[in-house]
């Protein structure tokens, strides 16, 4: 059998000054080579060798690992991750409770994807009740959401401009709550940009137990494409709504979409960052087109830059934090949010049901509608396509460092960019396997060591 070993197609190494952490993409479990340049270079190089010759601890600790494996191994490596892949459960449902918004952002996927350019469309409570009792069915009817706890999200347009189906939304998920068709643990949060937000409105979202996020992009120099259809800046009026929240006890994070001026301002962003310092922050990647050629790799450097100079804040930055966990727990990760793993739904304004709100304008990957409560995911073409959607199924993927803990990255960026859900997201790349050079790097002196 020893004849037949070699390092594992999934095997991959990290440079480090104090030797080569090997590691196989899927296991995850670091060993540095610190001395034994022959040793590693064997490895690198995938040599023919007699690893036979190898001392036996140091083999044992190089086979358990799968850093060293079979070519039969590996093919069984792949086939029980496939096996994990699930069947689509709904635990996530997104309220488009309005096609308005009040600022004109330059960079809005929302805005260039609506439904009707010329007159938007405000959700009505009649088709909010609708859309919460199809979800609650949803959810309820799944076994594998017996120990989740279902999520529901806020999102617009700016949702502050239609107050009063925001309203009625708390209220019914309160009473479904009461009655015990929500648990306990039902989160609730709100997208906004903050510049409608008042003590009033601060106190119904505390009161609810509302998580808002609050668009910021920086400073006031790199927040300068988020405007008013007149051109007035909102920088002012964003950082009154975070006061607010403060004052009003409201659990806050903030959402920075990484434009190209946010990242040639990176010291005045996280300046700021540190100066509100908000329950959560989200790095956010532009969606559609690439700005620049460079763009992806200037995102992975920004973020990960960041990720060190806000730890002071003990705030955690979820795409960074959630590759991290995947490494540390050593758990794979096969989906970088809930809707590539067919478990949200989206409704929008008149009642439409789909995947994700980055196509509530051309409809696409849209399934059925408030007033079907025969739809079963289980049965669902689209969604059993989009769990089908991880990188472990992706062949471009496969051989990559980062396959265990990228998630894949944004399915809609990849189809919008290139035309099918399984391409790749290009911007998630250099991020993914940034982290993950990045956290051997760091790390490697408390690794096994041969």
């Amino acid at each position: 059998m020893k004849s037949t070993l070699r390092p594992s197609r999934f095997t991959h190494s990290v440079d480090t000054k104090q030797g080569f952490v090997f590691f196989n993409s899927f296991s995850l479990v670091p060993v540095l080579i610190r001395n034994n340049f022959n040793l590693a270079s064997a490895i690198i190089n995938k040599k023919e060798t007699d690893w036979s010759t190898i001392d036996h601890s140091d083999l044992k600790i190089l086979t358990d690992n799968h850093i060293l494996t079979t070519e039969s191994e590996d093919e069984i490596i792949i086939s029980k991750l496939k096996q994990c892949i699930p069947n689509p459960r709904i635990d996530t449902v997104c309220f488009i409770i309005t096609e308005r918004c009040n600022l004109k952002c330059s960079y809005c996927f929302i805005e260039k994807n609506m439904s009707c350019k010329n007159k938007k469309i405000d959700m009505s409570e009649d088709i909010m009740r609708k859309g919460l009792d199809l979800f609650i069915k949803l959810f309820n009817g799944s076994s594998e959401n017996k120990n989740e706890a279902p999520s529901i999200v806020i999102y617009g347009g700016e949702p502050l401009t239609n107050i009063k189906t925001v309203k009625a939304l708390l209220d019914y998920v309160k009473k479904q709550k009461a009655d015990g068709a929500l648990p306990p643990s039902t989160t609730i949060n709100m997208n906004t940009n903050g510049t409608l937000l008042t003590k009033e409105i601060a106190e119904c979202l505390r009161e609810n137990n509302v998580i808002v996020s609050i668009s910021l992009d920086g400073a006031e120099i790199s927040n300068s494409e988020r405007i008013y259809p007149n051109g007035k800046a909102s920088f002012q009026d964003v950082m009154n709504a975070i006061d607010v929240c403060k004052n009003n006890g409201v659990k806050m994070g903030i959402a920075v979409t990484l434009s190209p001026s946010v990242i040639q301002n990176y010291s005045s962003c996280i300046e700021l960052l540190k100066k509100i310092k908000p329950d959560k922050i989200g790095l956010n990647p532009l969606l559609g087109a690439i700005p620049y050629k460079k763009y992806p790799e200037d995102v992975a450097e920004f973020m990960i830059r960041a990720f060190e100079d806000l730890n002071e804040l003990d705030v955690e930055e979820d795409r960074i934090s959630d590759r991290l966990k995947s490494i540390i727990n050593r758990r794979l990760r096969l989906y970088d949010c809930s809707v590539a793993q067919g478990s949200q739904i989206v409704v929008t304004p008149d009642g439409a049901i789909g995947t994700c709100h980055g196509l509530i304008g051309s409809r696409e990957f849209f399934i059925t509608n408030v007033g079907d409560f025969d739809f079963d995911p289980l049965c669902d073409k689209t969604l059993i396509e989009w769990t089908q959607r991880t990188p472990i199924n992706m062949h471009q993927c496969l051989d990559c460092m980062a396959v265990g803990v990228c998630g894949g990255g944004c399915p809609i960026n990849a189809y919008n960019r290139k035309g099918s859900i399984y391409e790749v997201d290009e911007v998630c790349c250099p991020l993914s396997k940034g982290v993950v050079e990045w956290y051997f790097k760091k790390k490697c002196s408390d690794f096994v060591t041969l």
